[in-house]
């Protein structure tokens, strides 16, 4: 049985072919699914049988929170986070996090134990 949830994280330095020439420091919302592992089973005394699976996650930017752009001339570029823009650096994040999908997987199972520690943000 899968599980639905929803996060929030942030990339430093971030750079897209949409806004040329600019770093970007981006906060933004992942929708993340778990479809939780199989524990162990052991099913005979020699102690063989079922070896259980790992939590699985899969997680896509869905909104963007706030989006601070500098041209690399160091003028501050206003940039949206809706319409043609917003949606262009919501498919280069996911991009990015689709070829590093490791650090995807990273986030948002620190983000789970965050959450089962009880830890608030």
């Amino acid at each position: 049985m899968k599980h639905q949830y929803t996060f929030d994280f942030s990339i430093d330095e971030f750079r897209a072919d949409c806004v040329p020439d600019c770093t970007m420091d981006i906060e933004f919302t992942v929708d993340a699914t778990l479809w939780p592992g199989e524990p162990m089973v052991r099913y005979y005394p020699d102690g063989s049988g079922y070896p259980g699976s790992p939590d699985e996650w899969e997680g896509r930017v869905s909104h963007l929170i706030t989006v601070d752009a500098v041209h690399d001339d160091g003028t501050v570029v206003p940039v949206t986070r809706s319409g043609r823009m917003g949606a262009a650096l919501i498919e280069a994040l996911n991009a990015h996090y689709d070829t590093h999908d490791d650090e995807m997987h990273e986030m948002l199972v620190h983000e789970s134990q965050r959450l089962d520690c009880g830890d608030e943000r």
